[in-house]
């Protein structure tokens, strides 16, 4: 496959996956030298029991940790500061990662300030750290943000009132244990709104102008694990291999955007959860399909691939109505699991659109690797066709 750009891709991170893979943390902990471990975790984990086993695999191998539960979504520099503060006192050499993005991302922010110092504000944007970070080790519960393999943490400055992304290439977590069984409990929105935001990373990726061979086959393997797992998995979470279909295609989707870029439905996303109210998983859900629509004609060869990969029937079409069929296929997925109901019926009026637009359009890192460029009024009107 010929490419008229350079490429480069990195993926650091050991992975272990399977069935009970979470009974193997004490050991890769071992493998990395650690002895004093901070472990950073949801707090709903804690009520639900998925927390134990990490716990007693930790107990049984006298590896002496400290438990930091305070995880919400969307987390605050407040937060990290008191996971440091931990850290610190402690004298902590790595931490355990336990729960979705939010979590596996404030243990990584925690990390890098443990060993770089200052404010995470000094590290806001790309390749702005020194030191490698105290080692991550990372159990997503969630198959979504792929943030176990992801070089880059969203947190909120709260002083600044707005979203830093810290990105970073040593900042991958050092190990990711992919365990089907940690996903047993999870509610079904934030399945269907996980899986979701996995498929745009996906899509996004291998459509991406930054996309290079490495990352296009990471990014059809999962385009291909959702098409064929998410409706059962939001349907039955404790379905093993659709679990594992899911989680997988999580990190294959992680592994493949932080090798080449995002595109237009972040960009829009990172602005209306906030507005809206809206989970980061849900608000790129609802505005994929019509990004899709919008992107169809820059790249028609990849984006036949996707609807054909997510089910549509494609054979006999010239190739752009090919590639037009790959939005219907995800208005149908967002639908059978639930979402896609439309930003209107979600709260977003319309004389907010203008602003949301700019604020889109003026970022320019968010979407950099988008297939067509998106001037402001492409922007306000991919919020309207999303309406």
């Amino acid at each position: 496959m010929m490419t008229d750009h350079l490429n480069s891709f990195a993926v650091p991170t050991r992975i272990v996956c399977g069935p009970g893979a979470r009974h193997q943390v004490a050991g890769e902990l071992a493998a990395l030298g650690a002895h004093h471990v901070l472990i950073v975790a949801d707090a709903a984990l804690a009520q639900v029991g998925v927390l134990d086993d990490v716990v007693r695999a930790l107990q049984s191998a006298g590896v002496s940790f400290l438990l930091f539960t305070e995880i919400v979504a969307e987390p605050g520099t407040r937060v990290v500061q008191r996971a440091l503060a931990l850290v610190q006192e402690k004298r902590c050499d790595a931490l355990v990662a336990l729960g979705g993005g939010s979590a596996i991302d404030a243990a990584k922010a925690t990390a890098l300030l443990a060993t770089n110092g200052g404010s995470l504000s000094d590290y806001d944007g790309v390749e702005k750290s020194c030191l490698p970070p105290l080692p991550v080790v990372a159990l997503p519960t969630t198959a979504g943000s792929g943030a176990e393999v992801t070089t880059g943490a969203v947190i909120t400055d709260e002083a600044r009132q707005t979203k830093m992304a810290v990105r970073c290439g040593g900042y991958r977590p050092r190990v990711a244990i992919l365990d089907p069984e940690l996903l047993a409990s999870l509610p079904a929105a934030v399945a269907a709104a996980g899986g979701l935001d996995a498929l745009a990373h996906a899509i996004e990726a291998y459509v991406s102008t930054l996309a290079n061979p490495f990352s296009d086959v990471l990014a059809r393997g999962a385009i291909e694990l959702i098409g064929a797992h998410l409706r059962l998995f939001v349907a039955r979470r404790d379905d093993g291999e659709a679990a594992l279909g899911m989680l997988t295609a999580s990190t294959m989707a992680g592994m493949a955007f932080s090798n080449s870029a995002l595109g237009n439905a972040h960009a829009l996303a990172r602005h209306l959860g906030p507005r809206l109210g809206l989970g980061h998983g849900q608000a790129v859900a609802e505005v994929l399909a019509a990004v899709i629509e919008f992107n169809a004609p820059a790249a028609v060869e990849k984006f036949s691939w996707v609807a054909e990969a997510l089910g549509e029937d494609v054979r006999g079409f010239p190739p752009d109505l090919a590639a037009g069929k790959a939005a219907l296929a995800v208005k149908w997925l967002c639908r059978d699991v639930g979402l896609g109901q439309g930003l209107g019926e979600l709260g977003l009026r319309r004389e907010d659109v203008a602003e949301i637009a700019r604020l889109a359009a003026a970022e320019g890192g968010a979407n950099r690797g988008n297939p067509r460029p998106t001037s402001y009024a492409d922007f306000v009107s991919l919020l309207e066709r999303a309406m």
